[in-house]
């Protein structure tokens, strides 16, 4: 997972919404969006520093791969969960990984559980 999707991951999981997320911070909706889809190393350091302080995040780390929040150097909610999916998979067998895999597929394809038909996601993709 690139640090942008962390990042938007962090900021749905903190804010529900992109959007909802650039309207209490006072930034343009756009820039965001650009940086999330471009790269944040595109965009103004000061916004992305704005950005990384509101999510109580180390901008510091983000050479590492990872998003940590700032107060002692944890992982992200998105890279614990990350990383717990993962041990899981590796927990199993061949037979058991290749069901998850499966099931999985099954998820996002399913409307319920798919982000592109998720209503609040797509607000955020407008």
């Amino acid at each position: 997972m690139t640090i942008e999707e962390q990042l938007k991951s962090e900021i749905l999981t903190q804010y529900g919404s992109v959007r909802a997320f650039t309207t209490e911070l006072g930034i343009s909706y756009s820039t965001l969006d650009s940086a999330l889809k471009r790269g944040i190393s595109n965009a103004g350091v000061s916004t992305m520093i704005r950005v990384f302080q509101a999510l109580n995040l180390d901008i510091e780390n983000i050479a590492h791969g990872d998003l940590y929040f700032s107060s002692d150097n944890k992982k992200s909610a998105s890279a614990q969960r990350d990383e717990a999916l993962l041990s899981l998979f590796y927990q199993l067998n061949e037979e058991g990984q290749e069901k998850l895999l499966d099931d999985a597929d099954t998820l996002v394809r399913s409307d319920k559980f798919n982000k592109k038909t998720d209503p609040s996601q797509l607000a955020d993709n407008a």
